[in-house]
């Protein structure tokens, strides 16, 4: 019975092929335009290792490298020294190059320069009609903000207005801890408060 019941379990996704499948597609789609990788720093990687007044680099069997030429690519980085939990992608065209913790434990990203480039011209080639969009936009809100009650999009007009007027950014709960940002937490429900608590500290 134990041996039909392990026959019929799903098998599991290695850690990199769960990633990778989980990742955005457009990040993927980003990776081939540029002619470059898309990878993951769960994937065996190069690791920094301090050695003397400087750095010494393992590969993912755990040994030291030594060529000169790997050597100048892992140094070109420029990974602060400061930063620990550092891993270096074994491909010179992997998007992701290097992820390290900075003193307040917070993951850091080094991108490949094709990626960012990439990336930033998909991201600023739609600022154009997000700046026609915008007198609409602001027309909307000043409706909706009006509106009886806590109606949908009463709540989003809220939300939307506070991103304009304070300025902070999308984040997860990490974030929040290491900036001391707190935004109470609600459910857009039927008897939702009319004030919710917010505070904001730290820079923006």
């Amino acid at each position: 019975m134990r041996g039909d019941t392990a026959r019929m379990r799903k098998p599991r996704k290695e850690p990199l092929i769960a990633a990778i499948a989980a990742a955005d597609p457009q990040a993927i789609a980003s990776a081939r335009r540029a002619g470059l990788v898309y990878v993951s720093d769960d994937q065996p990687g190069i690791r920094r290792h301090k050695a003397g007044k400087g750095f010494s680099y393992a590969d993912a069997s755990g040994q030291r490298i030594a060529d000169r030429d790997e050597l100048q690519r892992l140094r070109s980085l420029a990974v602060p020294p400061a930063y620990s939990d550092v891993w270096i992608c074994r491909q010179p065209d992997g998007h992701l190059q290097a992820t390290g913790r900075d003193a307040r434990r917070r993951k850091q990203y080094r991108y490949h320069p094709e990626w960012r480039s990439t990336r930033d011209h998909g991201k600023f080639s739609r600022l154009a009609a997000f700046g026609a969009a915008l007198p609409a936009l602001r027309r909307r809100l000043k409706r909706d903000l009006g509106l009886a009650g806590l109606p949908e999009a009463k709540v989003l007009a809220t939300v939307i207005s506070l991103l304009e007027e304070t300025l902070v950014r999308v984040g997860n709960t990490q974030y929040a801890r290491d900036n001391r940002v707190a935004f109470a937490a609600c459910r857009h429900q039927t008897g939702w408060p009319n004030q919710f608590p917010v505070s904001r500290q730290g820079r923006r």
